[in-house]
């Protein structure tokens, strides 16, 4: 009943002072002039918007709603054309729509041109296909692929430019005696805003035995598919536009327009001009359309040509019972920007959709508004309106309570590094130092309590000198001094251990299974380990030999030897019982640096634990995780006192008292 009541009292007594170090903490790193300890949490270059999200995440600053009843919505039209939006709420529904058009100078949604197809053989096994390519931002690569008469196709092989929008490619021919070869080639250009055209064409190979020269004759050929308009030109929806595609060795051609919500496919009525095949279209919508064009040698090509809606002043639609003030306009713009929206594909715009959503009382509608936006594509997406908020700054006192809260929560945020949980980072850096760290303070207090009890019990004699004096020049030596002697010793002269790292990691990089991964882990953890060891050692033999020749001098000590008792048990069951209380608080106080790990050894040793990711994380500014860190290290430091006390009390049953 006396321990339970001690162990409580000792559990009470450590929550406060976990919660004492936590307020110390904040102290430290929070309480500072100014901006400075947001400071902390930045990095360089980011924007506004990522510094206000980041005070968010940490405590710094907190969302307050706007006053009014006004819900909006953002979103980025990633293409030209007719959007369609519709928000309903308990009953009432307003619908609008609005055009997005491209503006030529910043936007360029043309495909790249294609034209002067050819073919010819260069010997007996070897022909070269050539075209030339154009655009006005430029070609970003041109591709190619080739079926033979057999159908085996090769695909997407990249085309050399020999000269400035020149393009050439060299296909291996195997001449077939008494066979001739028929190739179908098809071209495709892409720019470097990834609008694409393509070209087609087909040639037969004959191989004449008597000189053996390959003969190529081009049977086929079509290119420059698209609107008769000039560069920078944009089609205008309500007009008729003519579509145009020249077409070498075919009688007859089909050229199909796709509306930009994929929902009709019209084909053109054409009329032929030599080469040429020429259609007219009617534009009764605007975005993107694509073209298809197909002979009767049964090839195909396509292309796509944009359209603009023509300028006109944006109509919101009428107030509806709880709906109202229904307005749209570009982010950065006032409501009498320029209309129809320009995409820009270096600054995709940002489309502000505002509503007022009022109950018959005057109350805001709770919640958020649901609605749907359809897209030129005709895909039909659904959207959430919601009420604006502002970011505004914690109060001190604020501050400290999402502090307390986050810590206690073990949420510490995200690493800068990679944007990781810090919890998750620390959880993998905790095992490696665990492994080291524990297992030298294992070693160390086993052996140094040994070692120790020994020395003291061979008080004056040479044993005690020598162990001494050993002891104190191992205490004395700095640990980056020892772990670079044990590396220059066992790694450079006698190879006997590697130099750094984890180890579990074959030569060619494979990670290791079983018991080739356990051996190889201790072969890489024996050098750190035996150099922690050793000179955790002195500290540990000086402190017990000391606290058992102040114990052997206790009355208690003399009663057990008059009792007759036998040397082994008044050292190890009296003495040495008694003399361990020291020993345990120092063992205590040092499990907090189990977790920490040592900056030092880890650094020289490449040992993958929690001293290499403070060292990482203090140089590179990654504040969450030196601050987590820090907290793991204190917890540690609190748990291990703890635990201290409790085996004071299984040792020394007074300090129940």
């Amino acid at each position: 009943m006396r321990l339970r009541k001690y162990l409580v009292k000792r559990t009470i007594h450590m929550v406060v002072t976990l919660l004492i170090v936590l307020v110390l903490l904040f102290v430290l790193f929070r309480l500072m002039p100014g901006d400075a300890a947001m400071g902390l949490f930045m990095k360089p270059g980011i924007t506004e918007i990522e510094k206000d999200q980041i005070a968010l995440r940490y405590g710094f600053a907190k969302e307050v709603e706007y006053p009014g009843n006004h819900f909006i919505y953002n979103f980025n039209p990633t293409r030209i054309g007719h959007y369609t939006i519709e928000v309903e709420t308990e009953g009432d529904t307003v619908q609008t729509s609005f055009d997005v058009n491209m503006d030529p100078t910043i936007t360029d949604l043309n495909p790249p041109s294609i034209w002067n197809i050819d073919a010819l053989a260069l010997d007996n096994s070897t022909i070269a296909v050539i075209f030339e390519a154009e655009d006005v931002a430029g070609i970003r690569n041109v591709k190619y692929s080739v079926t033979d008469p057999g159908y085996e196709t090769t695909s997407d092989l990249v085309m050399n430019e020999v000269v400035v929008g020149a393009y050439m490619a060299l296909i291996d021919h195997t001449s077939i005696v008494g066979a001739n070869r028929n190739y179908t080639v098809v071209f495709e250009a892409r720019d470097i805003y990834q609008n694409i055209a393509t070209a087609a064409m087909t040639f037969e190979v004959t191989t004449d035995l008597s000189d053996d020269i390959v003969a190529v004759t081009p049977s086929f050929k079509m290119w420059n598919l698209g609107t008769a308009m000039a560069d920078n030109e944009v089609a205008v929806n309500g007009e008729n536009i003519i579509i145009s595609t020249q077409i070498e060795g075919a009688t007859t051609a089909d050229i199909r327009v796709t509306s930009p919500d994929n929902i009709t496919s019209q084909p053109l009525t054409l009329t032929q001009d030599g080469t040429w095949f020429n259609g007219s279209y009617p534009i009764a919508i605007n975005g993107m359309f694509s073209m298809v064009v197909e002979t009767d040698n049964g090839i195909e090509i396509s292309s796509s040509f944009p359209v603009n809606a023509a300028s006109s002043s944006l109509v919101l639609p009428a107030d509806s019972t709880i709906l109202s003030d229904f307005t749209m306009h570009r982010v950065g713009e006032g409501l009498e920007a320029e209309y129809p929206f320009i995409y820009d594909q270096a600054s995709i715009p940002t489309i502000m959709v505002n509503v007022s959503a009022t109950k018959s009382n005057g109350d805001r509608v709770a919640g958020a508004l649901e609605g749907v936006i359809t897209q030129p594509d005709g895909h039909v997406a659904t959207i959430f309106l919601s009420h604006p908020t502002d970011i505004v700054d914690r109060t001190m006192f604020e501050q400290f309570a999402f502090y307390m809260k986050s810590m206690l929560l073990f949420d510490f945020g995200n690493s800068f590094e990679d944007n990781r949980p810090v919890w998750d980072v620390i959880i993998e850096r905790v095992p490696p130092t665990l492994l080291l760290f524990g297992s030298s303070l294992i070693l160390s207090y086993m052996i140094g309590i040994v070692v120790g009890v020994v020395v003291a019990w061979r008080r004056g004699t040479a044993i005690e000198l020598g162990t001494i004096v050993v002891t104190l020049f191992l205490y004395s030596m700095p640990i980056f001094w020892s772990a670079l002697i044990a590396q220059w010793v066992f790694f450079v002269q006698l190879e006997w251990f590697p130099l750094s790292g984890l180890g579990g990691v074959s030569a060619t990089g494979e990670t290791l299974l079983g018991m080739e991964y356990f051996l190889d882990v201790l072969w890489h953890l024996t050098l750190p380990l035996m150099t922690l060891t050793v000179l955790g050692l002195a500290g540990t033999i000086l402190l017990m030999r000391s606290s058992m020749l102040e114990v052997m001098g206790e009355d208690f000590i003399t009663t057990a030897k008059a009792k007759g008792l036998k040397t082994r048990q008044v050292v190890y069951r009296h003495a040495a019982r008694n003399a361990m209380l020291p020993v345990v608080t120092s063992m205590a106080l040092s499990l907090g640096g189990i977790i920490s790990g040592g900056v030092l050894t880890e650094t020289i040793f490449s040992w993958p634990g929690m001293g290499t990711l403070l060292v990482r994380g203090t140089l590179t500014h990654n504040y969450p995780i030196v601050q987590g860190a820090f907290y793991i290290m204190a917890l540690m430091t609190v748990l291990g006192n703890m635990f201290a006390d409790i085996l004071y009390a299984y040792l020394d049953p007074r300090v129940q008292l």
